[in-house]
């Protein structure tokens, strides 16, 4: 069986535009989440039946390195400014708790980790002025805020119940989450670290 990933480009075709496969890449094994880190020409695949990430180069489609993880890498975050790569990586076989490590995407070596396993939910985030914002394993209404450079906690934000999912707003000094079996997002603050307004989500 085939096992890789398919590269597309959106063509002007219309207002709408299309997809055209432009070219494949063999990896070895079924492709989880992704990453790009802009300037580099990188992709970082993290291999879904493995601990391993692929390194693919994007202007000659080549699997040019691998990461090798003491457990399965489930989520991975690009920070363009710095050209580094988060990876948040199980510290243990739940799945739920996970450690962070940080990668330096010019060379591919690592440069920062943590052991806490203080990590949950479905997904981090990095803002433009470069804090990680993670939903909390100790306690499950709080989002951890940490510091790019050395991934110690500088804040900890009450969401409420569960926050799950986080993605960050470049363009405005804010980042929003969404609770657990909730219908809500949250608009947080990043300058005062605190929740400003709530999103009404309808099914």
């Amino acid at each position: 069986m085939y096992f890789g990933l398919f590269l597309a480009s959106s063509m002007p075709g219309s207002l709408m535009g299309h997809l055209t496969v432009i070219d494949s890449i063999y990896i070895g094994g079924r492709p989880g989440q992704l990453a790009i880190v802009s300037g580099l020409h990188k992709l970082y695949a993290v291999d879904s039946d493995s601990n391993v990430i692929y390194v693919i180069d994007l202007q000659s489609s080549a699997l040019i390195d691998s990461l090798l993880f003491p457990r399965h890498p489930d989520f991975l975050v690009a920070y363009p400014h710095q050209k580094w790569l988060f990876v948040a990586v199980r510290s243990d076989n739940s799945g739920l708790r996970h450690d962070l490590y940080r990668f330096n995407c010019i060379n591919d070596a690592l440069i920062g980790h943590t052991y806490q396993g203080l990590f949950r939910g479905k997904q981090f985030c990095i803002d433009s002025s470069g804090h990680l914002y993670i939903p909390s394993e100790r306690n499950w209404e709080m989002l951890l805020k940490l510091s790019e450079v050395d991934l110690i906690t500088v804040d900890s934000i009450y969401t409420g119940y569960f926050p799950i999912l986080v993605v960050a707003d470049w363009l405005t000094p804010t980042v929003y989450t969404a609770r657990y079996r909730i219908n809500v997002v949250l608009a947080v603050d990043t300058e005062i670290d605190t929740p400003v307004r709530a999103l009404a989500v309808w099914r």
